[in-house]
């Protein structure tokens, strides 16, 4: 069984291990990595797979009960916040799935993984309401213009998400059954392959 390291249990980490979890049974093991708790944003828009009664509750141990309960699929978790001194939790995956939405910690994961020559993956939002799913080789992390920007409060975001997410879980669905490294760039209402 692949063993799967999704980092980061925000809009896309925490639907990304819900499709990850249903579609791919039995063919992959998924841990969730994260330290934040939940908040009211992170339900309230829909973006995350979270409910209110769990504010305040570890984003980790909150997802594993959601998917647990609602797909009956067990998945792993650890709370952590990535750094320089623990990439070491990175190593035996054969796969890690970067849905940081910070430079310095996508920075940290994408010099690691290429370092270690690790299969790593990175969905991620601009504060443009762009998207992108890249393969670490092709990656470039964006700097970090975030400001007032929170995907859980942009206007159609449950959808973005949503759309996101799902195509990110083909691409990473297509890599674990055919090795194929498929990569998109797109907005809202468009997208593209990169070939």
């Amino acid at each position: 069984m692949k063993q799967v390291l999704i980092l980061g249990a925000g809009a896309l980490g925490s639907w990304l291990a819900s499709h990850l979890a249903i579609d791919l049974k039995d063919k992959v093991e998924i841990t969730v990595l994260d330290f934040d708790k939940v908040e009211p944003r992170n339900w309230l828009a829909g973006t995350q797979f979270y409910r209110s009664e769990q504010r305040e509750r570890t984003k980790t141990q909150s997802l594993a009960f959601n998917i647990y309960k609602w797909l009956g699929i067990g998945i792993n978790t650890i709370e952590a916040q990535i750094s320089k001194d623990n990439l070491n939790l990175l190593k035996n995956f054969d796969l890690i799935i970067d849905t940081f939405d910070n430079f310095d910690s996508r920075q940290l994961v994408h010099k690691h993984c290429q370092q270690e020559k690790l299969p790593c993956l990175h969905v991620g939002f601009s504060p443009e309401r762009t998207f992108e799913i890249m393969w670490n080789k092709n990656y470039q992390v964006p700097s970090d213009r975030k400001g007032d920007f929170d995907i859980c409060t942009a206007e159609g975001a449950r959808s973005f998400v949503h759309l996101v997410s799902a195509l990110a879980s083909l691409v990473v669905q297509d890599y674990i059954q055919n090795g194929k490294r498929r990569e998109f760039v797109g907005s809202r209402l468009s997208l593209a392959e990169i070939l």
